[in-house]
């Protein structure tokens, strides 16, 4: 059975739904016209007890269309209801992938191609939803890796839906990505012992699954090492450009101190000139002064003489 035809639906209310009720429900909100509708409904049982009073269902369509449009009005049951929707994937992905919803891939190469690159990675993938961003990593053993955020988690599941993907020839491998901390979260890794409330490693049917246990972590955590090495690269490029500009803030700063500095050595030559020119001119001011006062004090002599001169001739004449 094509999984392409089948949806997730989650946290349905045991009181409200019933295989009847949810296949007519998707039946008339989730497709388009009669050659439309729900072939097989199945609503089973969490074995978790977080969702205590909740169920979730598996849906086959005829068409995958009615996947299409029901991933696009994914909102609009959630807010009508609370329920979720989620693609099924295929068996051959691990079950940590299939659970997983989150908007990141991680892409690989096994042999190293130029057309790897940002420019060509977002064309192509861009066909499956709005690339919010893409990083391109470094991985010891790895020809090229690449880290994809789609705009929504559903572009993520529709690549691994279409794979193997290729490029020049190349086969990629595609993981989705999370936090290693978030999949050892997951119930089918955990349980709550409800006698004494701390979670209790359920290690039989890890065990019993230890290469789809193993798998997915060990393709995390070399993908957080990628990730933590790229962005422990971008932080010691942003500081070297900081400290590059910092350098040249810092070469400007001193080249405006020496100008100030110069200008500062001619304006106290200026100024010492000027003190000195002061100074010579206080001099010939204080010489000029001795020399009129001289002329005024000859001058006053001059004048009494002429006075005395006038008063005797004046006494003679009277006489």
């Amino acid at each position: 059975m094509s999984k392409r035809r089948q949806l997730f639906v989650g946290v349905l209310d045991k009181q409200i739904w019933t295989n009847e009720k949810l296949c007519a429900y998707f039946n008339k909100y989730a497709t388009r016209n009669d050659d439309q509708y729900v072939v097989h409904c199945e609503i089973m049982e969490y074995n978790d007890a977080r969702f205590d009073g909740k169920s979730f269902a598996f849906i086959t369509f005829t068409d995958e269309a009615c996947v299409d449009y029901c991933m696009k009005k994914r909102a609009e049951f959630y807010d009508e209801y609370g329920i979720t929707l989620k693609r099924l994937l295929p068996d051959n992905i691990t079950k940590c992938e299939r659970l997983m919803s989150t908007p990141d891939i991680v892409i690989r190469i096994s042999l190293p191609d130029p057309l790897f690159n940002n420019a060509n990675i977002r064309s192509y993938f861009g066909e499956y939803g709005k690339v919010i961003d893409i990083k391109m990593l470094d991985e010891e053993g790895t020809a090229g890796i690449c880290l994809i955020t789609f705009e929504e988690f559903d572009s993520s599941d529709r690549v691994l839906l279409d794979a193997p993907h290729y490029l020049n020839g190349k086969i990629l491998s595609i993981h989705k990505y999370t936090s290693p901390e978030y999949v050892c979260s997951l119930s089918q890794y955990r349980l709550i012992d409800e006698t004494n409330a701390h979670q209790v490693k359920r290690w039989y049917p890890i065990f019993r699954n230890l290469t789809e246990f193993m798998r997915p972590i060990h393709i995390l955590y070399k993908t957080q090492f990628a990730l933590a090495k790229y962005n422990l690269n971008k932080q010691i490029l942003t500081s070297r450009e900081h400290l590059n500009k910092t350098k040249e803030n810092l070469a400007e700063f001193e080249n405006k101190c020496n100008d100030i500095k110069q200008d500062f050595i001619q304006l106290c030559k200026l100024n010492r000139d000027l003190n000195k020119r002061v100074e010579d001119i206080e001099v010939k001011n204080k010489k000029i002064q001795i020399e009129y006062e001289n002329q005024i004090e000859e001058q006053i002599k001059k004048n009494q003489l002429l006075q005395d001169a006038i008063m005797c001739l004046q006494n003679n004449s009277s006489l």
